[in-house]
């Protein structure tokens, strides 16, 4: 089980570098606010805001809306009220998860959060517990698949089994029956984006400073001669230095369908 304090370490030391390693957090930002079904709202929160990159899509989506944010990690929402100065947006540090979040809202959102969370079942119950009576909690995740390449590749020059920490990620059937007694109106689809990198050591970067790691090798590094053969490996069995990214987008309204 990746704990809180792991999660909260690996963004917050390096909130400063992830804008620039959150390609595909961005690619699921983007696509999350793409259904033209979502309509208006009025008052919204952003649970998990990371750096505001949700937020400011947000804003710039619903211009008269009401906008709160919250994050673990100092950090990184300290970067996120820089970057959005003159946007109306109330950030806050805090713990989704079991703080209380105000409201009520007519749209909770999230981006590439909901996968860090301890408990997700009760997470879900959180927000909808402050969610208006029809209300909308819409998010994307990540799910179990994610980083499959590396975990195979890992494993078979290593000569051990090796798991990583996107392994223990909810896959969008345990995500569905989160949602499914709780709602009147259930969305989730997956979509799985490959992504090819120049070398194993700009995947490793990007896993790290997009706080993806969750508990890495339980504090194993890996040495020269493993990053060459790791290297090889892949080539040999994907023809390239590849990295699936797993996305499940759910949209879920309270109330009758």
């Amino acid at each position: 089980m990746i704990t809180k304090a792991t999660i909260q370490h690996n963004f917050s030391r390096h909130a400063t570098r992830y804008d620039g390693y959150c390609r595909i957090q961005e690619w699921a930002a983007t696509e999350l606010l793409r259904d033209p079904s979502l309509g208006s709202f009025s008052r919204i929160l952003d649970v998990g805001c990371g750096t505001g990159n949700l937020t400011q899509r947000l804003r710039e989506r619903y211009p008269s809306a009401h906008i709160e944010a919250i994050d673990l990690c100092p950090n990184m929402v300290a970067l996120a009220r820089r970057k959005s100065l003159g946007l109306d947006i109330d950030f806050q540090v805090g713990d989704a998860e079991i703080g209380d979040l105000g409201g009520p809202y007519d749209l909770i959102a999230s981006n590439a959060a909901f996968q860090w969370f301890r408990d997700l079942e009760q997470t879900i119950k959180h927000c909808l517990s402050h969610l208006e009576a029809r209300g909308v909690l819409l998010f994307s995740m990540f799910g179990p698949a994610t980083y499959r390449e590396l975990a195979t590749t890992l494993t078979a020059v290593l000569g051990e089994e090796v798991t990583v920490s996107a392994a223990a990620f909810a896959d969008g059937e345990r995500v569905a029956a989160c949602l499914q007694a709780r709602v009147g109106h259930l969305q989730v689809r997956q979509e799985t984006v490959t992504h090819s990198y120049p070398s194993l050591m700009a995947l490793l970067k990007t896993i790290k400073y997009s706080g993806t790691q969750g508990q890495g090798l339980s504090g194993r590094a890996l040495n020269r001669q493993e990053i060459q053969a790791l290297e090889c490996h892949y080539h040999e069995r994907y023809g390239a230095i590849v990295a699936t990214y797993q996305i499940l987008y759910c949209l879920a309204r309270r109330g009758p369908a």
